[in-house]
């Protein structure tokens, strides 16, 4: 079968035969996007003219012209319209002829020939036209089928060009804007898609898809339906029916070992809770699944659920004779009542249904979603309620999505019908959340997935509800005191033990100073940890990689506060005055880690003075006093290295004489893990060693102490700082949960959820944290990167002010004139001056970088480049010419100006300033730029200590090549490839760039093909997500076929023989 991908050919699909010129490809793949949205629009209830298709002036063929007119018209006849062969003629003279002659045809065929738009030939059996097992595909050989519908085949396939890589192919003849829509919804829980291409001229959509082993939902269920009852596992039902082909990890993963651990009901909510989350993810960015059910809900091998088949679901308005009633009632036992409703009324009237909006699209799945669960805690199946309708009749499908709609008018009747199959009770919990997802009513239910999921884990913890209704008083009250298991043991002894004393003395005799005692205990801590001033927590400023370090003089302040707060430093020991003892239990623990952090900071700094034996012996009185009776093993080697400072003799043993008592390994892994971080401080080349082993440092501790509140946050900072969002956000979204009046806590996780691409979450703990401390900068900044890559500039300019306003670093020029960007020209700040202002009576009132905070420049400089690059994939190719709103590059551009009028040489902005210059074809402003940022010292430390910061190099790599500037793209891509190779950012990045630098030159100057092909080898052997990259570069179109010619070759020859593995040349570094 001949394939042609989307418009972005690859090392990945072979091109058989004669290719069409670039600038052909490049039509053919606009007019199929324009069919498809075209089709799209339609479907969701917009009406959109053929001729908002044509109005750019495309180069498309009169034949094409005709055909978009044509299928116009379809559609229009599709959804109950009555288009008049007239008006068309009128709106389109130019085309009469051929227009004319088509819709002369059209109505000399019987409505039963005509297929909707964009499908097969009714005349043409569907089986027909797809592939069977042991056909080959391009690169793609087809192993066995492993799932099947009425217009679509799944195969497991291996790829001989890759190694025989196994992957799942999908084969419709039905072509869906899937793939374009997933790459908006990219999330943990969704399937991610490879690739897709046209089959066959067109006849077939492929698409591919990662293999992660295990089982479809539907799988595994039907295999529990025949087990035996008390005997089923979850995840040994999944083994039994997984693929094969997958090899086996036992319980190796992160998600087996949870799920291994959890009961099946439990299992259950945290696979739907998570699917659910990913629902919610999907509607985030305008993507309604439509068809959740256990055949598109993957199990992979290790455990993790994955949504399936976005945007298939059937139109059943269409539901044509002789159509698949197996697929219709299939989807009918899992459809929400409103769209039966609404379906079976629109459909019975002659019309279509109107298309929802994505709040009631979204509200649908999450229902969906909920059948999924009560099927899987069950085994009932609802397709008992949706009985198929006989083939080819219409009457009986709308009579099958009636009845179908009628048992689901209570929730309460779904779910004991599902009970009296199984023969048991739900827990009451899962129950009452069931009952509530399953309403009838759509604004009585969950409104969003997050909030289903929220219940569900809610439910696994025995915490309240937060949604859902709780069963009963009783019930709320027996999972409080689950929760408290401990606690109420405890309190039942004290309770007895009163009693008996209550028959000798004076009931509640001394009882209230004890109460006012904690009181002021937890007041106390709370002014300690929460108050805005306390700068117990450090701030992790967006784009940043890591919480700015703090100097030795800030350091002993915070140290020094929290010790005498709590008299540490004072005689006698600490631990039993009232503000500490009268604490709970857990308060006290992670209180006594705090204090002894401080004085291990403290001692650490003052250990580093030179010839300073006053300031050693105060360290080392401070670490006693600190750890009292306690032999921590940081605190024990910081006492000896100080004592050895001072040469006094007296050592440890000395100490210990004088009597220890044991230490809880917790509190070891603890302050293990923040003297590692502070040795990573102190010697930056060996900072990320030094992170990796505090980070497992802490994990000890967690094992030991779930709960412990230090615990998470420190492991939430490292977790951090190592790239690892989720982790960080899981930490400290703990760490709010226990200290939910903290603002600063709110806009570190802001931060993580900001990482996370989760916006609106990361707006709202904003939101929270501007509104507890509405005078902190800093909040107002994170807010500012959450809006740069929205569309609401108003807010992000408020913001932007906001933040300078409170900082007060801001020269007094650009506070004359507050309207900034929104009165420029919409020329990218084309009239913005670049440059600091002379020194005369409007010199800025504060111009020296030495008044700035450390890192401020550099954020807001990172702000600038988020805000220019707003809408590009941050995991993929860079899109220099993705269309740019004027006033967005205008802000960018008033930013970089206030960067460098106070800082000139800050080498960030100097960066988005040759960025800027070259998008106004600023030819010389732009090399000098280039100049200056090539001959920059700075350059290599600077990146060696951010990464991150290199994105902005590889930008202005290809918008110089974009913009016919290739010796100074070459000449700056070749000196991010020297850095790389340095061990300064991603090797496999660097050579990405200088490929699509070179395959851009190569347009006017063939000689840079094999130079290019040999750069992008070298980047996919270093990170294989570079092949993707490839695939979706525009970048790459224009030389591709030459391109995969000399990719061929270097194949063959580098390794001297044709059926040799090419070697990598370079392995790629993070």
């Amino acid at each position: 079968m001949g394939v042609t991908t989307d418009g972005g050919s690859s090392m990945l699909l072979t091109t058989p035969g004669a290719a069409e010129s670039p600038s052909s490809d490049d039509l053919s793949r606009e007019f199929h996007e324009a069919l498809a949205d075209l089709a799209d629009r339609w479907e969701r209830g917009d009406s959109p003219p053929a001729e908002s298709y044509l109005r750019d002036g495309r180069g498309w063929s009169p034949d094409r012209v005709v055909e978009l007119i044509y299928r116009e018209y379809r559609l229009a006849l599709a959804a109950g319209l009555a288009p008049a062969k007239s008006t068309y003629l009128a709106r389109f003279p130019e085309h009469r002829r051929s227009l004319e002659r088509l819709l002369d045809l059209d109505a000399a065929f019987p409505e039963s020939f005509l297929d909707r738009p964009g499908g097969h030939d009714d005349g043409v059996d569907a089986d027909d036209l797809l592939p069977l097992a042991g056909d080959e595909i391009g690169p793609y050989v087809l192993e066995r089928e492993i799932g099947r519908g009425g217009f679509a085949r799944v195969f497991l396939a291996r790829r001989a060009d890759l190694e025989d890589r196994p992957v799942v192919i999908k084969v419709t003849t039905k072509p869906t804007r899937e793939p374009w829509l997933l790459a908006r919804a990219r999330h943990p829980n969704i399937v991610e898609i490879l690739t897709h291409a046209e089959v066959d001229d067109g006849a077939l959509q492929l698409i591919a898809m990662p293999f992660l082993g295990g089982a479809a939902l539907s799988t595994v269920l039907e295999r529990r339906r025949h087990a035996r009852p008390g005997r089923s596992r979850f995840l040994d039902d999944l083994d039994a029916v997984s693929a094969p082909e997958f090899p086996k990890t036992g319980d190796s993963g992160p998600t087996r070992a949870i799920l291994r651990r959890m009961t099946d009901p439990h299992a259950f909510a945290w696979t739907t809770a998570r699917l659910a989350e990913a629902l919610d993810h999907a509607r985030r960015r305008g993507v309604a699944h439509g068809d959740v059910k256990p055949s598109n809900i993957l199990i992979a091998a290790d455990g993790t659920p994955m949504l399936l088949d976005f945007n298939l679901a059937q139109d059943w308005s269409h539901v044509e004779p002789g159509g698949s009633a197996a697929d219709a009632g299939g989807t009918l036992a899992y459809m929400a009542p409103e769209r039966l409703l609404t379906l079976a009324t629109a459909s019975a009237g002659g019309g279509r249904p109107s298309p929802p909006d994505d709040d009631r699209a979204h509200r649908a799945d999450v229902y969906s979603l909920g059948m999924v669960l009560l099927e899987a805690l069950t085994g009932w199946s609802p397709a008992a309620d949706a009985d198929a309708p006989r083939p080819g009749r219409r009457s009986a499908f709308l009579e099958a999505a009636r009845r179908c709609a009628a048992t689901r008018e209570r929730a309460v009747w779904v779910v004991r019908r599902a009970e009296a199959a199984a023969g048991r009770k739900l827990p009451a919990g899962l129950r009452a959340i069931l009952t509530y997802d399953l309403q009838a009513d759509p604004s009585a239910r969950h409104a969003r997935g997050l909030e289903l999921a929220e219940d569900l884990d809610r439910w696994r913890a025995d915490r309240p509800l937060a949604f859902a209704p709780e069963p009963s008083r009783g019930h709320a009250l027996a999972k409080w005191a689950r929760r408290r298991r401990r606690t109420l043991t405890t309190a039942a002894v004290v309770l007895a033990f009163a009693a008996t004393l209550a028959a000798a003395f004076v009931v509640g005799r001394g009882g209230e100073p004890e109460a006012e005692g904690r009181r002021q205990a937890l007041h106390t801590l709370a002014s300690a940890y929460d108050e805005p001033d306390a700068r117990v927590f450090a701030f992790q400023r967006p784009g940043e990689a890591a919480p700015a370090r703090r100097g030795d003089s800030e350091t002993t302040a915070v140290a020094l506060r929290a010790l005498r707060q709590y008299d540490v430093l004072d005689d006698g020991d600490w631990r039993t005055r009232a503000s500490v003892r009268l604490l709970p239990d857990a308060d006290r623990d992670d209180l006594e880690l705090w204090l002894m952090e401080q004085a291990l900071r403290y001692g650490r700094v003052l250990a580093l003075r030179p010839d300073s034996p006053k300031d050693w012996r105060r360290a080392r009185t401070t670490l006693d006093r600190a750890r009292g009776e306690r032999r921590p093993v940081a605190l024990r080697q910081l006492r000896e290295r100080l004592t050895a400072q001072i040469g006094d003799g007296a050592s440890e043993a000395e100490a210990e004489a004088r009597g220890a008592g044991s230490t809880p390994r917790w509190i070891d892994a603890y302050l293990d893990g923040v003297a590692a971080e502070i040795d990573g401080e102190e010697n930056p080349k060996s900072a990320p060693a030094a992170v990796r082993r505090a980070s497992a440092r802490y994990q000890d501790l967690l094992a030991l102490r779930p709960d412990s509140f230090w615990g998470r946050y420190r492991s939430a900072v490292v977790a951090f700082t190592l790239a690892r969002w989720g982790e960080a956000a899981t930490h400290m979204e703990e760490c709010v949960r226990r200290r939910p009046g903290n603002a600063v806590l709110r806009g570190y996780y802001a931060s993580c959820l900001l990482k996370l691409d989760r916006d609106d979450e990361a707006l709202d703990q904003c939101n929270q944290a501007i509104d507890s401390a509405p005078d902190r900068a800093e909040f107002v900044q994170t807010r500012a990167f959450i809006r740069a890559e929205g569309s609401a500039l108003d807010g992000l300019e408020q913001d932007i002010r906001r933040y300078e306003l409170l900082r007060s670093v801001l020269p007094r020029r650009f506070l004359q004139a507050p309207s900034g960007p929104a009165d420029e020209s919409p020329t990218t700040g084309r009239n913005l001056p670049l440059t600091p202002a002379p020194p005369d009576s409007d010199r800025p009132a504060l111009d020296e970088p030495a008044n700035v905070a450390p890192g401020e420049l550099d954020a807001r400089a990172v702000l600038a480049s988020r805000i220019r690059e707003a809408g590009s994939d941050p995991d993929g190719p860079l899109r220099p010419h993705l269309p740019l709103d004027p006033r967005r590059l205008a802000l960018a551009a008033f930013e970089v100006e206030k960067i460098l009028a106070l800082d000139p040489a800050n080498l960030l902005a100097q960066v988005d300033r040759m960025c800027l210059a070259i998008c106004r074809d600023r030819a010389f402003e732009a090399k000098e730029g280039l100049d200056r940022v090539l001959a920059d010292p700075r350059l290599a430390d600077y990146a060696r200590f951010a990464p991150e910061r290199l994105d902005a190099l590889h930008y202005a790599c290809i918008l110089f090549a974009s913009y016919n500037r290739f010796d100074e793209a070459h000449k700056l891509a070749r000196k991010v490839l020297d850095l790389a190779l340095a061990g300064v950012g991603s090797q496999g990045r660097a050579n990405y760039t200088m490929a699509v630098v070179e395959a851009i030159g190569a347009v006017s100057n063939r000689k840079w093909i094999a130079v290019a092909a040999k750069h992008l080898k070298n980047a996919v052997d270093a990170n294989p997500k570079y092949e993707r990259w490839f695939q979706r570069d525009p970048a790459f179109d224009p030389v591709r076929i030459e391109l995969q010619a000399a990719l061929d070759a270097a194949g063959i020859l580098e390794a001297g023989r044709p059926d040799a593995r090419p070697v990598p040349l370079l392995v790629d570094v993070p």
